[in-house]
């Protein structure tokens, strides 16, 4: 069983995080949700071949947001907050026998939302 990281097994901080951005800097939630979805695809950062740098960039031209890489993921990742319930679940299908995954779109930030 495979099983998404945002939003099932975690909080889905990345639409969480960009909304309060949203809200605090101003920021129409429609506009900043519609740069978003272009620009995961068109930096090429949720592709693998883009970076996160190009990413933010993206975001900022786009959207008027503001704030260092370094400042806006960190506000993304807090927004990934585990669903113990989800956790459990995940450990009693286990006990089952059965295999799990985590299947996700999460790039690299996955690896660090794993190591926290």
């Amino acid at each position: 069983m495979l099983f998404d990281y945002g939003g099932v097994i975690a909080d889905e901080g990345f639409q969480n995080g960009l909304r309060a951005m949203c809200h605090e800097q101003g920021i129409d939630v429609n506009t900043m949700m519609n740069v978003a979805r272009s620009a995961v695809y068109d930096s090429g950062f949720i592709l693998g071949w883009g970076t996160e740098e190009q990413f933010w960039n993206w975001m900022r031209e786009g959207s008027g947001l503001q704030g260092s890489d370094t400042e806006l993921t960190k506000r993304i990742l807090e927004g990934f907050i585990l669903r113990d319930w989800m956790i459990e679940l995940v450990q009693q299908l286990n006990a089952q026998g059965y295999i799990t995954g985590i299947l996700s779109d999460q790039s690299h930030w996955l690896d660090w939302l794993n190591e926290r």
